[in-house]
């Protein structure tokens, strides 16, 4: 399946050896293929006959060779007349036919991201029902079974967003200032695209849109916990970095203590806020 525009693609791909298949969606037009979304990321097919099929309810689901169902979407929305349909967003979505709002689809890829966060995608907290949804890393680059990490906003306090190891804070972005997070200087307004912070009374969440369509990037939590913010360059046919975080260890959560400070560009890193006395990198 193909998006209108032809941006996105989604269908079939391969990792290990022996084989494991999965259903995915990426870039239809890049080589090679970068994977921003992973159905049966627990499940794999073991062998190449999976059909995909959607339900009379609306459901999507997934079956191997033998007719065994490995992967559900579980919308539980009725429909009368549901199809699929992948947008030019990357959105894998479940409507009613002739239903086109963006507000009334039944189901969306998007409220189930995996290691990718695409433009109109929302890392987000439901406040009624308390779902977050947050990227997590695969295991490895050849596994997209859920690995250590997380990115996703901290629904205590001033809304920010964190990098978790497990349970643990890695690092974060800071609190949000109205026009970035506090703890990213150098990510100020720009001419491609616009971020921002929303709290409502049901849901608190980040998302991002594009202002130049024909722009392409991506921000990719990567299998060893960074968080990677690459854009496409047609000219090269490459992936540029263009962000990275944590760039340093001054961006590691609480890496000097409660009461120094950090400066990655001195020889003694962290240093106590009554200046008395400091220390090395990794030495308390």
């Amino acid at each position: 399946m193909v998006s209108a525009g032809g941006t996105f693609e989604l269908g079939f791909f391969s990792l290990h050896y022996p084989p494991k298949h999965y259903l995915g969606i990426w870039y239809k037009k890049i080589n090679p293929i970068k994977v921003v979304w992973v159905a049966n990321r627990v499940s794999p097919l073991t062998d190449s006959s999976g059909t995909l099929k959607i339900t009379r309810q609306g459901s999507l689901i997934l079956l191997d060779g033998n007719g065994s169902e490995i992967w559900s979407s579980n919308s539980s929305i009725p429909s009368r007349y549901p199809v699929a349909q992948l947008l030019d967003s990357g959105n894998l979505v479940v409507r009613d036919l002739g239903n086109t709002g963006s507000g009334n689809f039944l189901w969306q890829s998007f409220d189930y991201p995996t290691d990718t966060f695409l433009a109109g995608m929302k890392l987000r907290r439901n406040r009624i029902t308390g779902f977050d949804h947050y990227l997590t890393s695969w295991k490895s680059v050849d596994d997209p079974s859920p690995g250590n990490f997380s990115f996703q906003v901290d629904p205590n306090g001033f809304p920010q967003i964190l990098l978790k190891q497990g349970s643990t804070v890695k690092s974060r972005l800071g609190p949000w200032i109205g026009v970035r997070n506090g703890g990213v200087p150098n990510l100020n307004p720009n001419l491609k695209y616009t971020f921002e912070f929303i709290l409502t009374e049901q849901e608190m969440y980040c998302h991002y849109q594009f202002l130049n369509r024909s722009a392409i990037f991506r921000l990719y939590l990567n299998p060893d916990g960074l968080v990677q913010r690459f854009t496409w360059v047609d000219q090269t046919q490459n992936w540029v970095l263009y962000l990275v975080g944590p760039s340093d260890v001054c961006d590691l959560y609480a890496y000097c203590g409660a009461y120094a400070s950090c400066n990655i560009n001195m020889s003694l890193v962290c240093k106590c806020l009554n200046y008395q006395k400091s220390h090395k990198i990794g030495v308390p």
